[in-house]
């Protein structure tokens, strides 16, 4: 590889100096990133922490010179190992990328092709960057698989990407970045969507390889947890600026930037209260828990829940026979029972694949269950099938809040006919002017200004995804509220906005929701009552602060100890 320009005097293996990227649109040009400078040695992690659309993705994408065709360096200088970026060949580009930096991304399954092998995508670069010939690529890859800690790597190699975990696949791209020893690692929300006891074991992976290897690291996140536990050094981004800069621990011990004590303010931890994630001068008193009578009947009864799914061996294809010892069904749940008061919140947790989502799912009536009962409001509605559920009367008064507030809106509706969808189904009165009138009490309620209400998907940030769909759930008067993960891709700051929403929308509407999550610190602020569960069973139930404080279980522990603490 040779340099375009000599070595610069600093051992800085990055140094980014007064960097500017501009973007063309229809609209004029967008400065999304101004005046950007840092340095970062080899053996280190800096951390780049902010909000979406503060810029630090468009900084990584630039370093790696990936930006789209609209995207250009308008200013200031890349210098990578004494290579200027900014002016090196597409050619050299290639050579570069892959084998002195690599990326991982932030959704692993969308950076692996699904069709073909996990092994065979690791030999690809061990081949591109002839780093192996076809006679060892294969061992080579193996060998990759096992450096990032994969139990069973000879069988693994043979694995397409949907037949692994969330974890498993995040540590297969973390094995592709890796595969050829690059000098710089640059992960973009690596753990977003991730429990967090895998969450734990992804990032120690990556700290103990950048330790190994004598790598430096850089660290694109919105959880300053996370960023605490991990990086050496930190820059605060917002607006395309660096607002802050500072070591790690300097940082949360004495933040100060503004933007910075917001987002240390906006972070869940372990103490306060659901209003304390606002900022001060947005704060209010934290409405009044209703209080159900203790006569009254759960709103929602689980009884020996169980869901199955057959194991069949597979006769050929892609798919490999099963041993003759396998067993013939998978259960996905295994007899757990639960109530939901009314009035109540209760959180389900558990890592990935525990059977928490299927769980809801059999609530909402999405799944069928094998055996059990689910009683809503004294109904038997475990006893209506799924296909036939959507014309029960108890349709409307069971509703779900979904993990992704872009996945679940239709991109050819705008705001205003995704509110109005249900009431369109399932509203009393359906006149143009009643759906009409209702639409925009909705968008009063849930803090949307009305003139957004006729914007598509694509037009609204993150948090005003996440409201139209809270909207649309609560529009039919629901008397409970599924909420799957529903701020899991939201930042930190949109984040505590959404729960104290949540938390507001509860006490003036009486509803009681089941929360599914992985997030114990978020459960911890909005719930009353908390269900561990893993491998489909429930492990420990009861008071979320008895059981968040002193739990019973050591699977509990385990979570809780796996959680990254920021020091504030």
């Amino acid at each position: 590889m040779n340099a375009l320009t000599p070595p610069l005097p600093n051992p800085a293996l990055v140094d980014v100096r007064s960097l500017s990227v501009d973007f063309a649109t229809r609209n004029g040009t967008v400065h999304a990133v101004r005046d950007v400078s840092f340095t970062l040695p080899k053996g280190k992690t800096l951390g780049i922490v902010g909000e979406s659309g503060s810029g630090k993705s468009v900084t990584s994408f630039t370093l790696m010179r990936i930006l789209d065709k609209a995207g250009m360096i308008a200013g200031g200088s890349i210098s990578f190992s004494g290579i200027d970026i900014g002016a090196a060949s597409e050619a050299q580009m290639r050579d570069i990328r892959g084998r002195e930096m690599s990326m991982v991304f932030q959704n692993p399954r969308a950076a692996l092709n699904p069709i073909r092998k996990v092994g065979h995508q690791i030999e690809d670069v061990l081949l591109h960057h002839v780093q192996a010939t076809r006679q060892t690529a294969k061992a080579k890859a193996i060998e990759v698989l096992k450096q990032v800690r994969i139990n069973n790597p000879e069988e693994r190699y043979h694995a397409y990407p949907f037949e692994l975990s969330g974890g498993m696949c995040q540590r297969i791209v973390i094995a592709l970045a890796l595969a050829c020893k690059p000098q710089l690692l640059i992960a973009d929300e690596p753990t977003t969507g991730l429990d967090v006891t895998t969450q734990k074991a992804v990032m120690d992976l990556m700290a103990d390889l950048t330790r190994e290897r004598n790598m430096a690291t850089i660290l694109i996140t919105h959880d300053l947890g996370l960023a605490a536990a991990y990086c050496d050094h930190l820059i605060v981004m917002k607006d395309g600026e660096v607002v802050e800069a500072a070591p790690a621990e300097a940082l949360f011990r004495n933040p100060q930037h503004p933007y910075t004590r917001k987002l240390i303010r906006a972070t869940p931890h372990g103490s306060g209260t659901i209003r304390d994630l606002l900022p001060e001068g947005s704060r209010t008193t934290e409405p009044a828990p209703v209080q159900a009578d203790a006569a009254d009947a759960p709103i929602l009864v689980v009884e020996n829940l169980v869901k199955e799914y057959p194991m069949k061996p597979a006769t050929g294809g892609w798919f490999r026979k099963a041993a003759p010892d396998a067993p013939k069904v998978f259960k996905a749940v295994a007899g757990i029972s639960f109530t939901v008061g009314r009035g109540e919140s209760v959180g389900l947790v558990g890592e990935s694949g525990c059977g928490k989502s299927t769980t809801s799912s059999m609530v909402m009536r999405l799944l069928d269950a094998t055996e059990g009962t689910i009683r809503f409001d004294g109904v038997d509605i475990g006893a209506i099938p799924s296909r036939d559920f959507a014309k029960s009367p108890h349709r409307s008064r069971l509703q779900m809040v979904f993990q992704d507030p872009t996945d679940c809106l239709n991109p050819r509706f705008t705001a205003r006919r995704s509110i109005a969808d249900p009431l369109m189904r399932m509203a009393a009165d359906r006149s143009g002017a009643a759906i009409a009138a209702r639409v925009e009490e909705l968008a009063d309620l849930v803090g949307l200004p009305r003139h957004l209400l006729d914007r598509f998907p694509h037009q609204l940030s993150g948090g005003q995804k996440a409201r139209v769909g809270i909207a649309r759930a609560i529009a039919v008067d629901p008397a409970l509220l599924v909420l799957d993960e529903p701020t899991a891709a939201l930042d930190v700051s949109v984040q505590a906005v959404v729960l104290n929403l949540l938390v507001d929308l509860k006490a003036k509407l009486g509803m009681s929701y089941l929360f599914v999550s992985h997030d114990l610190s978020v459960v911890r602020l909005l719930c009353d009552r908390v269900i561990v569960m893993q491998a489909g069973l429930i492990l420990e139930q009861g008071d979320c602060e008895t059981v968040l404080s002193a739990p019973s279980h050591p699977y509990t522990r385990q979570l809780l100890e796996a959680i990254p603490q920021p020091p504030f």
